[in-house]
């Protein structure tokens, strides 16, 4: 049998991984980033008025995860980063006046909080 790498193995130490969504979807109250026509619903939906990623890790860490995924863009396009490549992300919306990040909150939360 062949062995694991170094890599596999990490991986498989962690026991529980916190699995997040977070999106337009959050604020427009749908499964996916789609109305009923087909059209994906405006940047302009996403405006989180207390993000606090700090609180995830707390979360997940009280749920007893070692580690925790965050979908950075989703199927339904939106980019939790400011992309340069699609206008359909957090700079298009109004969040922190287009200047937000939620993927670097979520980093810098993730390491402060000792969590991968």
């Amino acid at each position: 049998f062949p062995t694991p790498s170094e890599l596999q193995l990490r991986y498989m130490s962690h026991d529980l991984t916190m699995f997040m969504h977070f999106g337009v979807c959050t604020f427009a109250g749908c499964e996916q980033n789609c109305r009923a026509d087909k059209t994906p619903y405006p940047a302009e939906t996403f405006n989180p008025t207390s993000l606090d990623a700090d609180q995830w890790v707390r979360t997940a860490k009280a749920l007893g995860a070692s580690e925790i995924c965050l979908t950075a863009h989703h199927s339904g396009g939106f980019a939790l980063w400011p992309s340069s490549a699609t206008n359909y992300s957090v700079a298009a919306s109004p969040w922190k006046g287009g200047g937000g990040d939620v993927v670097d909150e979520f980093v810098a939360a993730c390491v402060k909080g000792g969590i991968e």
